[in-house]
């Protein structure tokens, strides 16, 4: 992961809601920045 903030997975892909990630991201600070992360399940 590389940005300023965090990063939660807050609902796994799986069958039940049609295999779809939720992601919650956190930015503490006041302007945009950029995030990266990788999601492997």
């Amino acid at each position: 992961m590389e940005g300023r903030g965090t990063i939660e997975l807050i609902q796994q892909p799986d069958s039940a809601n049609n295999y779809t990630a939720v992601v919650r991201v956190t930015d503490r600070g006041p302007s945009r920045e950029e995030y990266r992360f990788t999601l492997v399940w």
